[in-house]
């Protein structure tokens, strides 16, 4: 009798089998690793169950890994010092968490929280085994990087909502995005969880329901909201018509200024604690030569598109060309990491 007619090896060997199909569907790097490679990510992946509520993952005080989602949705925040939150994005099955093994990515220094907001199933890859892999396989790196950048971009998307869009176009954003993620005109949320995603107070949400119920685009229940008129929330949500690389350009040209300003303020005021004001002195230059230089845009164009599509298309073939590439996005990626650090320095959710 062969090992696979044990009950327990046959569950094992289809388990198995299972997670790597998942690796080959969604890890685009996977056709160029090497048998050892691969051993060693089987090796060091395993399956996680968070109940709803659990925090996954704390911010500067974790580096868990890659979590590969296989159901259920967790919520990627940022947090103030005072305990306010802003919901930069969410991960629902089959999406892919590389900010909590930041630790891997030398340019990536933006620390996020990680909430369960549904019993959740996924595949966690240790943050030290995918630094190995990254470190020894250009393929793997480039794909973080990449990964990465796509996060990154949805990040400073929602910055720019919450510091520069009304709160009713805001939540018009809101609705139309939740209704293309859950392909239904009905959203089961309740005041809370919108003000939460949105980053904004339970009482804003409600007037502004109230609001959108009055004008007749949607119509709420107990426990959902139905979207009655798509096409007048489209026409509502404004800016959003713009493309991702146009808000990217918009933020750089239209803002720099505002951030320099708010930098000399906070130096102005720190005068009194002379490291204080060196420190702020030096982000104020990084900001100047780093908003004058980084084209985001071109970033957009070269990282989004290429990667909003499917982040897990197969990597390129050339190594070389890969190498100059990673390069590339992280010497980006440092500069982007800190445009949206000063961004949740000065948003302030309505």
């Amino acid at each position: 009798m062969t090992h696979l007619n044990h009950p327990d090896k046959r569950d094992e060997a289809v388990q198995q089998k299972n997670v790597t199909d998942l690796f080959i569907r969604h890890f685009g790097f996977w056709p160029h690793l090497s048998d050892r490679e691969r051993d060693l990510l089987n090796a060091h992946t395993h399956a996680v169950h968070y109940e709803r509520g659990t925090q996954v993952h704390r911010g500067p005080f974790d580096c868990i890994g890659v979590l590969l989602l296989k159901k259920g949705q967790l919520r990627v925040y940022t947090l103030s010092e005072d305990g306010r939150d802003v919901t930069l994005y969410r991960l629902f099955a089959d999406d892919i968490g590389i900010l909590s093994a930041a630790c891997t990515l030398d340019s990536v220094t933006f620390d996020v929280y990680i909430d369960a907001e549904e019993d959740t199933d996924v595949l966690l890859t240790d943050a030290s085994a995918f630094r190995r892999l990254s470190d020894a396989n250009i393929y793997v790196r480039c794909f973080a990087y990449e990964l990465a950048s796509k996060r990154l971009s949805d990040m400073l998307w929602k910055m720019q909502q919450v510091l520069f869009l009304s709160a009713d176009r805001r939540f018009a954003i809101f609705l139309l995005e939740e209704s293309e993620k859950r392909k239904s005109e009905v959203v089961h949320l309740t005041h809370e969880q919108m003000a939460r995603y949105m980053g904004t107070a339970r009482e804003v949400v409600t007037r502004l329901i109230k609001y959108f119920n009055q004008e007749g685009w949607t119509k709420t229940g107990r426990g959902y909201l139905r979207i009655k008129d798509r096409e007048a929330l489209r026409r509502w949500r404004g800016l959003t018509d713009r493309s991702a690389n146009q808000l990217l350009d918009l933020f750089l040209r239209d803002q720099a200024d505002g951030l320099l300003d708010l930098l000399a303020v906070l130096e102005d005021e720190q005068r009194r604690d002379a490291h204080d004001a060196e420190l702020l002195r030096e982000l104020g230059l990084l900001v100047d030569v780093d908003l004058a230089d980084l084209d985001l845009g071109m970033l957009a164009r070269d990282r989004i598109d290429d990667w909003g599509e499917h982040a897990a298309r197969a990597a390129p073939r050339r190594p070389e060309v890969d190498e100059d590439r990673a390069l590339c996005l992280q010497t980006s990626l440092s500069k982007f990491s800190l445009v949206i650090t000063i961004a949740a320095m000065i948003g302030e959710p309505p």
